[in-house]
C-alpha cells in the first residue's frame, strides 16, 4: 500500500498519541483502522427533495394522495426489505388497507432467477443496441409473467476495471460509452413491463471483501473502498449510470463496498450529491 507523505505523517502522529496512552498494539491498530477507513468522502447534505419532473410526474401525481394517507408506520414499513418463500429475492412492506400490495423483487440482470417456465438470457454484451431492447423487452415479460415488480438489472457496475473480476460478465462493457448506450437500451425495453433497478452504484468491482466477514470474531469494517478520483469517476463509472436514469431506470441499487471509504449505501456524496443531484435520479434506491 503506498501512502503519501501527508497521510504517513498523520499515522505517525496518531501511533505516537495512542502510544502515549498505553494502548496495547491491538487498540492501536484498531484505531488506525477507523481513522483510515471513515469519513473520508465529503459529506452532501441535506438530501435533495424530488419534484416529480418530466415522465416521472404521472408516477408522482398517484402516489402523493396515497402516501398522504398513510401512518408513520405503514411509511416505515414499505421501505423495508422482508424475506421471502414465493421466489421473490426480497419483498416491500405492504398496506393491506390502503390496498397497497408491496413490491416484488427480483433477480436478475440475465433472466428470472430460481423459477421454472423462463428463459436463460445470454450477458448483454454487444454492439447491437436493437437487440439489446429486444433482449430486454422479451426477459421483462418474463419477469411480468411471474408477478415480479422490480427486476434488479441491468448491471453497468462493475464496469469492469480488474478483467478477472467476478460479475464482469453481468455487465456490458468496460468501455462505459458502449455500456451506456446498451444499458440505455436494456432500460428502456424492460421498463415496458417491470421496474428496472440500475446496480450496482458506484464502483462495485470485486467480489472478494465486498462486505464485512460477519463470522470472524472482531470484525469491524473490512469492507474494501474503491477510493477514485472525481475525474475518473465520472468520465468512467458514472458514465453509463447517467444513460440509465436518462432512459427512465426506476431505481437504482447501491453498492456493498465503501466508495471512498463510506460505504456505498450510506454515501451522502455518492447517493445525494452525484446520483440525486448531478444525475437528477427522481426514484428509489434499493440498498445492497
Amino acid at each position: 500500500m503506498r501512502f503519501t507523505t501527508e497521510l504517513l505523517a498523520i499515522g505517525l502522529a496518531l501511533i505516537d498519541v495512542t502510544s502515549s496512552q498505553g494502548l496495547n498494539t491491538t487498540t492501536e491498530l484498531a484505531n488506525l483502522e477507523h481513522y483510515w477507513s471513515y469519513g473520508r468522502s465529503a459529506p452532501v447534505y441535506p438530501t435533495p427533495q424530488t419534484a416529480g419532473r418530466g415522465e416521472w410526474a404521472t408516477a408522482y401525481a398517484k402516489a402523493k394522495p396515497l402516501v398522504s394517507q398513510m401512518t408513520d408506520f405503514e411509511k416505515n414499513n414499505i421501505t423495508y426489505g422482508q424475506a421471502s418463500t414465493t421466489g421473490c429475492s426480497g419483498l416491500s412492506g405492504t398496506v393491506p388497507r390502503l390496498g397497497f400490495p408491496g413490491l416484488c423483487l427480483a433477480d436478475s440482470g440475465n433472466g428470472v432467477r430460481a423459477t421454472d417456465g423462463v428463459n436463460g438470457y445470454p450477458p448483454g454484451a454487444s454492439w447491437n443496441e436493437g437487440l439489446a431492447y429486444q433482449r430486454a423487452l422479451y426477459m421483462g415479460e418474463e419477469f411480468k409473467n411471474k408477478g415480479v415488480s422490480v427486476a434488479l438489472g441491468p448491471v453497468v457496475g462493475p464496469l469492469g476495471k480488474f478483467a478477472r473480476g467476478g460479475r464482469n460478465w453481468e455487465g456490458f462493457s468496460n468501455d462505459p460509452y458502449l455500456s451506456g448506450k446498451l444499458v440505455y437500451e436494456t432500460v428502456m425495453g424492460m421498463e415496458k413491463n417491470v421496474m428496472s433497478c440500475v446496480k450496482h452504484f458506484i464502483a462495485n468491482e470485486q467480489e472478494t471483501n465486498r462486505i464485512p466477514p460477519a463470522l470472524i470474531p472482531g470484525a469491524l469494517n473490512q469492507s474494501l473502498s474503491f477510493n477514485i478520483d472525481p475525474k475518473t469517476e465520472h468520465e468512467l463509472y458514472i458514465w453509463p449510470f447517467q444513460d440509465a436514469i436518462r432512459a427512465g431506470a426506476a431505481s437504482v441499487m447501491c453498492a456493498y463496498a465503501r466508495f471512498n471509504n463510506s460505504y456505498g449505501c450510506q454515501n451522502s456524496y455518492s447517493m445525494n450529491g452525484v446520483l440525486k443531484s448531478e444525475l437528477g435520479f427522481e426514484g428509489f434506491v434499493v440498498s445492497g
